[in-house]
């Protein structure tokens, strides 16, 4: 095997260290995550925070998230372009206990089949073991990097299926077989597992801000004041090693303290 492949392996190997515990320099940015409040400022800290953990993946492991994310976006926006139309089926009251058209009925067939197919590419997606991680060529973290790059779009639609759904099933509660029925039920457990995993990468709070700003503002925002970075540097006599910290004028001297603690 050459170096290369050698080098891939051993990270892929290493799927299960997770940078954003491990790494002061990714754990202070996420911590000051709370204080931007502004959409420039969070595109200068994603662009910071990408930056920084970017340096633990590898290329190739990139390119194959991305790709594995096209077919998972493509399902999730043909699901939400079928969950419309089955509601506005509904709203014109083509799909309800008193009248059910067959154009409706297909309708909301076609939307479950469709939904099925979204439910077993969000399985898939994430590795969730190393052996994975192997087997599709990039890991968890390969994703939540590529999905924080691309602003979380997909969990905006994720979150909008979810509540189109809900109301596609109270609507329908006669009319909706068990199995469409317990379909929604799954697709919801599903958005919570996902979430579950976000927040086991650290990246929960990351991903609610990237929708937060998915969209810049139609008002021009107030400048912000200048950014300052302040990189210590500090030796730890017994182990001999350097720990470098890079730090902000907001940070107190209990945040930095607590993060060289960790």
């Amino acid at each position: 095997k050459d170096l290369t492949m050698m080098e891939e392996e051993n990270q892929l190997a290493g799927a299960d260290f997770n940078p954003l515990k491990g790494d002061t320099e990714l754990m202070i940015l996420l911590k000051r995550l709370g204080k931007v409040k502004k959409y420039k400022t969070f595109q200068r800290w994603k662009a910071k925070f990408l930056e920084r953990l970017e340096q633990f993946l590898y290329d190739k492991g990139t390119k194959a998230a991305e790709e594995a994310l096209v077919e998972f976006s493509s399902l999730l926006k043909k699901v939400l372009k079928c969950a419309n139309e089955v509601q506005n089926y509904i709203e014109k009251g083509d799909l309800g206990d008193n009248k059910k058209t067959v154009r409706a009925s297909l309708a909301l067939n076609e939307m479950c089949n469709i939904l099925k197919k979204l439910m077993k590419a969000m399985e898939k997606v994430i590795p969730k073991k190393s052996s994975e991680a192997k087997e599709y060529g990039y890991t968890k973290f390969h994703v939540g990097a590529t999905l924080i790059r691309q602003g979380f779009q997909q969990y905006a639609r994720m979150n909008a299926v979810k509540d189109i759904l809900t109301d596609i099933g109270n609507k329908l509660i006669n009319i909706a077989d068990k199995q469409q029925h317990d379909l929604f039920a799954s697709y919801k457990e599903s958005v919570r597992l996902f979430c579950d995993i976000m927040a086991d990468l650290q990246i929960y709070e990351v991903m609610t801000k990237c929708v937060e700003f998915l969209e810049a503002p139609e008002e021009e925002e107030s400048s912000d004041e200048e950014e300052i970075t302040i990189r210590v540097t500090i030796k730890c006599i017994h182990n001999k090693k350097k720990l470098k910290l890079v730090l902000d004028p907001t940070d107190t001297i209990g945040s930095i303290q607590a993060a060289i603690a960790e």
